[in-house]
């Protein structure tokens, strides 16, 4: 049965839309949502000799997971090879073309600011009334400016190592790691890379760690599970996430997440939380000898300040309980450790 936070790749029923060629099948599974058009994401299966030619965007990011078999990318004219579980962030401006040489690839794209699944609709609308227009450069030049891409010649790309091409993120890949009750954190897209919007974790949980957020709290949430099985419960629906699988949450909904299985990794895919701020700042209260306010209303409004509304944090016999309910601010406000 369809769900109205777990999306399941495999299951056709969970398909927004679906785009097919002699090459590829195209699945839209989410599309965009808020002001800054965040979380689409699609699924493409492409088959061996297929490729995306050399081109950039002018607005909006793109995260390519690589969920199945090996991709060529080509980045600033370098050319490296990508492995099952590998990501690739491409920014606005950054020239990029993909091969895929495998007989099969399945290619998940997360994308912000881009809106595609509107951009193929119109490409629809086109190829079924005016057919005569794809034959006319002038009309596709204009058709791809208008939706912020760019085609760029195709270069004479050198084959490069992945140390010269740090878009390109295997899965031990982190710029900064983090361990708490329960869990290791990695983060793998920093926010000084969007422009502001959002970080990308990876996250490995133990069995038995569960976290709820059980406040208001006004942001989106996707994770998608790279192995083991998560549980969701919210208060109309509990569903378990599998390999391959995604859970997008809307704002102002309580829920909690629980890891299932031994060594469980997600992707936090969209964390609009000032996380890694935050992860540091606790860190240095740490090694300045300062505890946590004992006082949940004060453990409270220090998160909030990164905006993060985790209102509980349990791992075996540790439970931190923080402030649930009411989001106004404590009477005093916790000291910070100087930046």
């Amino acid at each position: 049965m369809k769900s109205r936070y777990l999306v399941r790749p495999t299951e056709k029923e969970d398909w927004l839309s679906c785009t097919e060629t002699e090459t590829e099948l195209s699945v839209c599974l989410l599309h965009p949502v808020g002001p800054n058009a965040m979380l689409e994401v699609r699924d493409g299966l492409y088959k061996q000799g297929n490729s995306e030619p050399y081109h950039q965007h002018d607005v909006g990011s793109e995260i390519f997971y690589l969920r199945e078999g090996t991709v060529e990318i080509t980045i600033r004219g370098l050319r490296v090879p990508m492995q099952a579980g590998d990501m690739a962030f491409i920014a606005p401006g950054l020239p990029h073309g993909i091969s895929f040489p495998a007989k099969k690839t399945v290619w998940r794209v997360f994308l912000q600011g881009m809106d595609v699944n509107q951009r193929r609709e119109n490409r629809n609308r086109i190829a079924a009334w005016y057919p005569q227009v794809w034959d006319d450069p002038a009309f596709c030049e204009m058709f791809n400016g208008l939706n912020g891409s760019f085609p760029c010649k195709q270069p004479a790309a050198r084959a490069a190592e992945l140390s010269e091409v740090p878009e390109v993120r295997t899965p031990s890949f982190a710029w900064a790691t983090f361990q708490v009750p329960g869990a290791v954190l990695r983060q793998v897209v920093g926010r000084w890379e969007t422009g502001g919007l959002y970080e990308v974790w990876r996250i490995v949980g133990h069995k038995g760690l569960r976290v709820e957020w059980n406040a208001p709290h006004p942001n989106w949430e996707l994770y998608q599970v790279i192995c083991g099985e998560v549980r969701l419960t919210t208060p109309d629906e509990t569903v378990t996430a599998k390999p391959g699988e995604l859970l997008r949450i809307p704002p102002y909904c309580t829920h909690s997440l629980e890891v299932l299985t031994d060594e469980c990794e997600l992707a936090d895919m969209g964390c609009s939380i000032r996380l890694l701020n935050l992860l540091e700042d606790l860190r240095s209260m740490e090694q300045a000898g300062e505890a946590l306010p004992g006082d949940p209303a004060q453990c409270s409004c220090l998160l909030r300040r990164y905006g993060c509304f985790v209102t509980k944090w349990q791992y075996q016999n540790q439970t931190i309980e923080l402030y649930p309910g009411r989001m106004e601010s404590a009477e005093k406000e916790p000291s910070l450790p100087k930046r």
